[in-house]
């Protein structure tokens, strides 16, 4: 038994350390983390974002939409404007179909459609030069990919932690 309630015994050498030492001071012996349970969640949450080929895609649109919104603010540099809306136009539409090839598991299909035609309307709007309302349009975008984004990790992590339970 440890002296103090807040000790355990080292792995490596049985000399006492505190009870959430990462490694042990003296032999340097790696300690295995307390709760295992989080940490085998975040990893398997971990890789399967990685493995996850839409990931990046989200990612991209999130930034593309981002950026068009920015160059529409700051400056009125039109081709950029023109490569970052088409690229969000073009990014939206290729989530939608990966998606309804899953029957949008884990989403929701209105979420897409808004998606990908709020995409398309700042693309139109650009090539009509209504600039002054494609930002709000694309600020539109930009949020709601960003807070799908987010739904679709979190729903991940919650199937993970309950696959382990």
């Amino acid at each position: 038994m440890t002296s103090q309630p807040n000790m355990v015994f080292c792995r490596g050498c049985a000399k006492e350390i505190h009870k959430t030492a990462i490694s042990c001071p003296a032999c340097g012996c790696i300690q295995h983390p307390a709760n295992t349970e989080k940490t085998t969640a975040s990893v398997y949450r971990m890789i399967s974002l990685k493995n996850d080929p839409n990931t990046k895609f989200h990612l991209a649109l999130i930034l593309s939409a981002s950026i068009a919104v920015v160059l529409l603010y700051a400056t009125m540099a039109i081709p950029c404007i023109g490569i970052a809306t088409g690229l969000s136009f073009g990014l939206s539409a290729r989530l939608y179909a990966a998606h309804q090839k899953n029957q949008f598991a884990g989403t929701k299909k209105l979420d897409w459609v808004l998606l990908a035609s709020f995409s398309g309307i700042a693309f139109i709007l650009m090539l009509a030069g209504a600039y002054d309302i494609q930002a709000p349009v694309l600020v539109f975008v930009a949020v709601r990919a960003l807070m799908m984004y987010f739904t679709m990790n979190t729903e991940v992590t919650e199937a993970n932690q309950s696959g382990q339970s």
